[in-house]
Formats: C-alpha cells, sequence, structure tokens
C-alpha cells in the first residue's frame, strides 16, 4: 500500500482508527499483518490497496461479489483502490487465443458486472497491466536485456498459474522481480501486430 494525492475530507472523516482498523481486518488480514495496516491507516489519510484480477467470462462469487463488497469496505476505511486488470497475464497463458482486444472485451465486461453488483467507481480506479508496461517501456526494455544477459530460458519460462505462486518465489529468493521476460516479450509482439 502506498499513500495516494487526495482530499483528506473523504470516506474516512469522521471514523476513529479502530473503526478503520475494523472494516480492514474484516477483509481477512493474516494476524502478523495486523499491526503494519494499523500503522499504516494511523500514518496515512488515503493508502492505496492494490487489488489483483485475473480475467474470465465466467465471473464466480470470489472475482464478483466478494471483490466488489472487499473493494467497497477498503474505500469506506478511507483507502484509495487500485484493480489491476492482468491482461498481459491473459495474454501470456494464453486466454483467449491470446488475443489482446478480446481479452480487454472481458475486462471491461467484469467492470461491468462490478458495476451491476454495487462497485462504486470513487475511490477505484481500473488499471491494465498492458497499460502500465507499455508507459514506462523504456525502463522495462533496458530490465529485460539486463535480465536476457543474466539469465537462461528455463528460468524466464516459468509461468505462475496464482498470485500465490508468484509470491512465494519471490519470498523465497526463487524468483527475480521481472522474469516474466519472455513471456511478456512475446505479449509486446502480440500487441504490436495489432497496431501494425
Amino acid at each position: 500500500m502506498e499513500e495516494a494525492p487526495i482530499c483528506t475530507t473523504g470516506n474516512a472523516v469522521g471514523m476513529s482508527l479502530d473503526e478503520r482498523f475494523a472494516i480492514m481486518r474484516s477483509i481477512g488480514l493474516e494476524s502478523s499483518d495486523e499491526d503494519d495496516v494499523r500503522r499504516l491507516l494511523e500514518k496515512k489519510v488515503a493508502p492505496v490497496c492494490y487489488v489483483w484480477c485475473d480475467l474470465s467470462p465466467s465471473v464466480h462469487i470470489a472475482q464478483g461479489i466478494m471483490m466488489v463488497i472487499n473493494v467497497r469496505k477498503m474505500v469506506k476505511a478511507g483507502c484509495i483502490v487500485k484493480i489491476l486488470i492482468a491482461d498481459w497475464f491473459a495474454c501470456i497463458q494464453n486466454k483467449f487465443d491470446g488475443d489482446l482486444i478480446k481479452i480487454r472485451s472481458i475486462g471491461f465486461y467484469m467492470i461491468e458486472i462490478w458495476k451491476a453488483v454495487g462497485l462504486e467507481l470513487h475511490g477505484v480506479e481500473f488499471i491494465w497491466l498492458s497499460d502500465e508496461i507499455n508507459g514506462h517501456s523504456d525502463e522495462y526494455w533496458a530490465l529485460v536485456m539486463d535480465i536476457s544477459r543474466n539469465n537462461t530460458l528455463r528460468t524466464m519460462i516459468r509461468t505462475f498459474q496464482n498470485m500465490e505462486e508468484l509470491i512465494t518465489d519471490y519470498v523465497s529468493g526463487a524468483l527475480h522481480a521481472a522474469e516474466v521476460k519472455l513471456a511478456l516479450t512475446e505479449a509486446l509482439s502480440k500487441i504490436l501486430k495489432l497496431v501494425a
């Protein structure tokens, strides 16, 4: 979580630290995270929470209703919520034939589902992974070149099925922060073909 530049007259005004923390805790924090979250809420009026979104044409309860409930709780506690839509990861996994136009359509479909089940957009921002990477391509490609010089193809091909796998490998040191280079390169090639 990080601080967002917002007005301090947001949703959390009038709520005590204990009330804000109780809302965030109801989302399902690990006990080891509780002190950090409490300190963050105490220090920052509007911390930023990131929510990862894997794209799917059949939105299940956790992706639909539960996600909306949790995002609304975060906003109520005074947080800014940034939903990271993992369009490039869907492309890497060849979902929807790896077609980024189809993948984006599914992403917009999911946003409409969330709005239909009660997601209010105040305090919520949608971020497309492909836009973030393309927007920082000068930094990204320098990193890609560095990684390609210092890693084997076997290491770079690894694809993660979920965030837990990625976090476990990163925390253990088995994963370099940008080892998704090959898959992202393939995704970028497909994007560039769409533009050409």
